[in-house]
C-alpha cells in the first residue's frame, strides 16, 4: 500500500514538473513573439519616416517658382538647409509627425552616386537635383530610401510648374474648366505652355490634374504650396460667398459687425452710414439661422 502511494506521489511530481516546464517555455515564446513584433513595428515606423521625408523633399522642390532657386531658398524654417562638416547640404527634422523619437535626414545629389553623381550643397541650384536620399530613424531602427527627382528644368525666362507641366498648347490657355474633346487627357497637357499665372500681386504655378483640367498649385492668396497640414502660408484668402475682391478676403483686413442690406457693401446708405468695403463682416445674426453677411440674404449671389 505504501509503495502504491509512493508511486502516485512520484507521478504527480513528474506531471507537475512537466507542466511547469511547458509554462516556462510558453512564457518565453510569448515574450519572444512580443519582442519580435515590437522590433518589426519600430523598423516599419523608421521606413515610413524616411519615406515621409523623401516625399516632403519632393513636394518642396516642386513648389519652386523661380529658375535660379537654391536649396537654401526652398528649405528653410522647420525644414532648414544646413551645411555639414564636409560642406554638403542636409535637412534634418526631428519628432516627425508628432512622434517622439522619429527623425529623418535628407541629402541631395546631381545623379546616382554609383554612376559618379555628386552630393550637393545648400547654395547649389534646385534644378541640379536628380536624387534625394532620406534616412529615417525611429528609436534604434534606421531605414533609408532613395527617390529620383523628375522635374522640368526652368530657364530664367520661365516660372515654375509641376514636374508634369509642359506639352502641347490646347485650344485656349488651359486655365479654367476646358477639357480635351474626348473627356480624356490623351497625353495632351491641359496647361499647355502656361507654367505660371499672376493675380493680386502673387505668382502661382499650374498643375495638370488627372481630371484633364489645369489647376493652380495652391489656394488663391497662398504665398506657397503647403509644407504641412497647418502651414499658415498656404491658407490663402478668406472670401465671403458672393463678395468681390475688395480686400475683405485678406487675413489682416478690418472687421465689421454691421450687416449689409444689399450687395453693395461700399454704399454707406446700405449699412446706416457704415462702409463695409474691404471689411470682413462677422455679425452672425445678420440673417437668423444662417451664417450670412447680408440681411435679407441673397441666395443668387
Amino acid at each position: 500500500m505504501k509503495t502504491k502511494r509512493g508511486s502516485i506521489l512520484v507521478y504527480a511530481l513528474i506531471i507537475l514538473m512537466m507542466m511547469t516546464a511547458i509554462s516556462v517555455i510558453e512564457t518565453k515564446t510569448t515574450l519572444f513573439e512580443k519582442k519580435s513584433v515590437g522590433i518589426t513595428e519600430i523598423s516599419t515606423q523608421a521606413y515610413q519616416t524616411s519615406d515621409s521625408g523623401a516625399q516632403m523633399g519632393i513636394k518642396l522642390i516642386n513648389s519652386v517658382t523661380v529658375a535660379d532657386a537654391t536649396l537654401s531658398d526652398v528649405f528653410y524654417g522647420d525644414y532648414s538647409c544646413e551645411t555639414d562638416t564636409e560642406g554638403y547640404a542636409i535637412v534634418e527634422v526631428n519628432d516627425t509627425g508628432g512622434i517622439m523619437g522619429s527623425s529623418y535626414k535628407l541629402t541631395f545629389f546631381d545623379g546616382d552616386e554609383d554612376m559618379g553623381g555628386n552630393q550637393l550643397g545648400c547654395e547649389d541650384f534646385i534644378n541640379d537635383i536628380e536624387l534625394i536620399k532620406s534616412v529615417g530613424t525611429h528609436k534604434d531602427a534606421v531605414r533609408a530610401v532613395e527617390v529620383s527627382v523628375n522635374r522640368t528644368m526652368l530657364s530664367d525666362s520661365e516660372g515654375s510648374g509641376d514636374d508634369e507641366i509642359g506639352g502641347t498648347d490646347p485650344e485656349d490657355d488651359g486655365i479654367g474648366s476646358e477639357e480635351p474633346g474626348d473627356g480624356e487627357t490623351g497625353g495632351t497637357n491641359p496647361c499647355g505652355e502656361t507654367t505660371t499665372l499672376s493675380h493680386g500681386g502673387l505668382t502661382y504655378g499650374t498643375v495638370a490634374a488627372e481630371d484633364g483640367r489645369c489647376w493652380l498649385d495652391r489656394n488663391l492668396g497662398a504665398t506657397r504650396v503647403a509644407t504641412a497640414y497647418n502651414d499658415s502660408g498656404a491658407y490663402g484668402w478668406y472670401y465671403q460667398w458672393g463678395r468681390g475682391t475688395d480686400g475683405h478676403q485678406v487675413p489682416s483686413s478690418e472687421v465689421s459687425n454691421v450687416c449689409s442690406s444689399t450687395d453693395n457693401v461700399s454704399d454707406p446708405a446700405d449699412t446706416g452710414g457704415t462702409v463695409n468695403d474691404g471689411k470682413f463682416i462677422t455679425d452672425v445674426t445678420c440673417y437668423p439661422g444662417a451664417l450670412d453677411w447680408r440681411n435679407p440674404k441673397n441666395d443668387n449671389l
